[in-house]
């Protein structure tokens, strides 16, 4: 069963499958050949996004990591300051940033360290469940206490 699919930049297509008792999989499909390959360096993927400029991120909700291909050829792996099974979503933008929606609130990984959008700092309660772009660079995030609209300025904040 696909739980995932994205386009990246260069019109390859990343899909993420549940295959039952076995573990999920990330493949990668070639756009010229359209043959798929298994990725070994995203395990158990759950969760994929892909930014305009080519990057694509993979999330692995039992570990707690990120898998990011940067220039469709080398792996970063980093591990979400939240722990394991708490991200439930992402988002990789144009700026740069990625996004991770967490119970433990929303966290941006840019320039190789994180921050943090939570109830410390505005949020009215922790557990974000979703996000979407907005054209300008803001943000809606879908929290577990309803909907918040976070304007550029605050994200860039």
């Amino acid at each position: 069963m696909v739980v995932g699919m994205v386009e990246d930049a260069n019109q390859s297509i990343w899909i993420i499958v549940a295959s039952g008792s076995d573990r999920d999989r990330l493949l990668h499909v070639n756009p010229r050949t359209g043959s798929a390959d298994v990725v070994p360096q995203a395990t158990a993927p759950s969760h994929i996004a892909a930014s305009p400029t080519g990057t694509v991120v993979v999330l692995s909700t039992p570990s707690g990591e990120l898998s990011i291909l940067h220039d469709g050829q080398t792996w970063e792996h980093v591990v979400l300051p939240t722990g394991p099974r708490t991200g439930h979503n992402l988002l990789a933008d144009a700026e740069g940033s990625l996004f991770v929606a967490t119970d433990a609130g929303l966290y941006r990984w840019k320039e190789s360290k994180w921050s943090a959008l939570t109830t410390k700092n505005g949020l009215p309660c922790d557990a974000v469940q979703d996000l979407v772009n907005e054209p300008d660079g803001g943000l809606w995030l879908h929290l577990a206490c309803g909907f918040v609209n976070v304007r550029k300025r605050d994200v860039d904040a």
